[in-house]
């Protein structure tokens, strides 16, 4: 039997799906894995003093010698439910076991897999601290100190900073007061700054930004994009400067055919191109080429209630920019489509009613409906809607939508009007890391790849 015929078998006896599954699974006949069915034969595996896997003698059986090739160990482990609960307790059934699935070549495999990552939680500016608030429930659910930072110095007063969005398991922050990006990763627990080029300090308070890591994870090495109002040889433009970590240093200037105001919102990826909305008197959308080095502006379509609250830029079919409009109980998704001429025009894609998507109270009254934030990482939004009439003390509803699915989650925690950055990653829990400490490159290399 090849080494897929071997793997389907044993999951197969396992009972692990040879594919996601798209309803929920339940944790019960996962946890934990090395309480697998007494017809497997398979004894509980543990660490010996040098560090060594170990089984009991007599009671090794084909699943087990299966099990003892990593490759085969790290397929099927991969066809786990991402949540971080079940990785978790695969990590702990022995060293090898936690080595593996704590490595970045295993998070390789289980994105290859499941494709887009679940949305852990998601931050944003509280005082001087980055705050997480947590999306999973119980066991999966991240405490929210363990991914919160301090931004600023408890002395620093005047900082203004502000949380550029998430991408590829990292958060951006800019601290405007101090010309300066940080770039912030929540599972290990690293950041670094980067100072701004010169010519942006004059107009720190104008300046947006975007990261770009390896989504495939094959790199830790990122790139940072600054976009704003430069002074470059005392002549104002907008302009956009690359950064790459391998190199340390910001690239040339790319400069936009007219001046425009970039807003604050996050922008968006989509393939190898940034979007942000501009200011609402520029009327339009920003998009920075990371291939050509270009600067460009489309013009966003005239549609009721595609204020900066109320919208957001998603990835579009067939890798075209798209928009998603909220205003309950309507969600729109529109595509900018180009004709054979290059001629664009945007297109509404569908319409869905959110009523009967949202647990929300049969006899209530919905007033203002806002979208809070959206990740491409995982193709989803973060809305709320307030009942009616709307006041300082009344109820707000916060759900997570995937956008794809348009599958709705209630959220709980203290939301309120700030904007909010969905955090998307596979994540293999607190208690692993804290038992593995950080891996060395050899050990992770080891790791077979998908």
């Amino acid at each position: 039997m090849d080494a897929g015929g071997e793997t389907a078998a044993v999951l197969h006896r396992l009972g692990l799906p040879l594919r996601p599954r798209p309803t929920p699974v339940s944790l019960a006949p996962y946890l934990p894995l090395h309480h697998f069915s007494s017809k497997l034969t398979i004894s509980p595996l543990h660490a010996s003093d040098e560090g060594d896997d170990e089984t009991t003698p007599g009671l090794i059986s084909p699943a087990t010698e299966v099990l003892g090739k990593d490759d085969l160990l790290a397929e099927i482990l991969a066809r786990l439910p991402p949540q971080p609960s079940l990785i978790l307790h695969a990590s702990i059934v022995s060293k090898r076991w936690g080595h593996l699935a704590a490595s970045a070549a295993f998070r390789r495999r289980l994105r290859n897999h499941h494709g887009r990552p679940p949305v852990l939680g998601a931050f944003e500016r509280d005082g001087k601290k980055l705050l997480f608030i947590p999306a999973l429930d119980s066991p999966d659910r991240i405490p929210a100190e363990r991914f919160s930072l301090q931004v600023c110095a408890d002395e620093a007063t005047n900082d203004h900073w502000g949380v550029l969005g998430c991408r590829h398991g990292r958060v951006l922050i800019i601290n405007r007061t101090r010309c300066e990006l940080v770039v912030f990763d929540p599972v290990s627990g690293d950041h670094c700054i980067v100072a701004f080029p010169p010519d942006f300090d004059q107009h720190a308070y104008n300046a947006n930004g975007a990261l770009i890591g390896d989504e495939q994870l094959r790199s830790s090495a990122f790139q940072l994009v600054l976009v704003g109002f430069s002074a470059n040889d005392g002549a104002g433009v907008t302009a956009a400067r690359v950064y790459s970590s391998e190199t340390g240093e910001w690239g040339q200037l790319v400069a936009a055919a007219r001046p425009c105001a970039v807003g604050h919102l996050p922008c968006t990826l989509i393939g190898k191109r940034l979007y942000w909305w501009l200011t609402e008197r520029d009327h339009g959308i920003l998009e920075f080429n990371m291939e050509t080095k270009s600067l460009g502006v489309i013009t966003k379509p005239s549609i009721e209630n595609i204020h900066s609250c109320r919208s957001r830029i998603i990835n579009g079919e067939d890798g075209s920019v798209g928009l998603v409009v909220f205003s309950y109980p309507s969600m729109q998704m529109w595509d900018r489509k180009l004709s054979d001429r290059g001629v664009a025009t945007w297109v509404l894609r569908k319409t869905v009613d959110m009523r009967g998507k949202l647990a929300l109270p049969s006899s209530m009254e919905a007033g203002k409906s806002t979208i809070l934030g959206y990740t491409e990482d995982a193709d989803a939004v973060i809305i709320s809607v307030h009942t009616f009439p709307w006041v300082q003390n009344g109820d707000v509803y916060v759900f997570l939508v995937q956008l794809d699915l348009m599958q709705c989650k209630k959220l709980h925690g203290s939301f309120m009007e700030n904007s909010y950055h969905p955090y998307a990653n596979f994540y293999a829990g607190p208690t692993a890391l804290k038992l593995l400490g950080r891996l060395d490159s050899d050990r992770d290399a080891a790791v077979p790849q998908a």
